[in-house]
């Protein structure tokens, strides 16, 4: 489970994984939890963001799973 004092890497990680694998349900998963148990703010300062900062670079696909969750993700917060 995320640690909100810890090292983020290994989430960081998983979601980079999950991306490559085009896997959007074990993305979601992980990111539904890491936002659960960090709380948003945190979630996104701490692992979403430097997750983005990763991938930005490299991102040569615009299907990634990160692209239709963080939709969802945004839709969700602002609906919510």
């Amino acid at each position: 489970m995320p640690q909100p004092g810890g090292s983020n890497d290994i989430f960081i990680n998983q979601l980079v994984e999950s991306s490559l694998d085009f896997d959007q349900d074990t993305f979601d998963r992980i990111l539904h939890n890491i936002i659960l148990h960090m709380g948003f703010e945190r979630a996104i300062t701490g692992v979403i963001y430097p997750f983005l900062q990763k991938i930005g670079p490299h991102r040569s696909c615009s299907t990634l799973p990160v692209e239709n969750s963080m939709s969802s993700l945004c839709c969700t917060c602002v609906i919510s």
